[in-house]
């Protein structure tokens, strides 16, 4: 079967990676593809040899959503803090979904695929989990049945944060080695946009 909305959801906001069942392929059916990145939400429907049905549909949070008061997606605050309302991931999703629904192509899709913000973080609260277990009385998307209370934070870290440089320096400095001891055990040096330093 094709992801539920809770598992899109989850997937969508990088809080679980879901295993989906992929259908038998089916000449009729067709399989969408949505990216949340930093500037947009964009779906595209593929037919079973990946080539697009219809031009891909984008919402652009600073055009789209302007109430959000994002510049390319972002926010930019004090001493390197770089945000995005979680709220603004969730008005453009129903947005997209809603502008796919209108194609009148919703119904034939057998598998989604989704991808999200690189280095971006979502943190959800026991009432926001509770909330996916079944959609809310009269919601008509994700941003009506999700209130802020179902995230802990509502406006989400990102990869153009800059402002953990003391906790990146403190994990560093708790490997015997330092910095390139961190680099052999993960791969990587701790830089401020990584969700580790963040989350310290």
């Amino acid at each position: 079967m094709a992801a539920s909305a809770p598992q899109l959801l989850l997937l969508l906001l990088g809080c679980a990676h879901a295993l989906v069942a992929v259908p038998p392929i089916s000449s009729d059916k067709l399989y969408l593809g949505i990216d949340l990145s930093t500037q947009s939400c964009t779906g595209v429907l593929l037919d079973r040899s990946l080539t697009p049905v219809r031009p891909a549909i984008s919402i652009n949070f600073d055009d789209r959503l302007p109430e959000f008061g994002t510049s390319a997606g972002m926010c930019s605050g004090e001493g390197g803090v770089v945000t995005s309302p979680v709220r603004m991931w969730l008005c453009a999703l129903d947005a997209l979904l809603g502008e796919l629904k209108d194609t009148g192509l919703l119904g034939d899709v057998a598998a989604t695929s989704v991808s999200g913000q690189q280095h971006g973080s979502v943190y959800w609260t026991a009432e926001g989990l509770a909330a996916l277990e079944g959609p809310a009385s009269g919601a008509s998307g994700f941003s009506e049945a999700l209130p802020d209370a179902a995230f802990s934070i509502t406006d989400c870290p990102i990869w153009a944060d800059s402002s953990t440089a003391a906790e990146c320096a403190a994990i560093e400095e708790a490997f015997t080695g330092g910095a390139a001891a961190v680099a052999r055990l993960t791969g990587s040096r701790a830089y401020e946009r990584f969700t580790g330093p963040q989350m310290l």
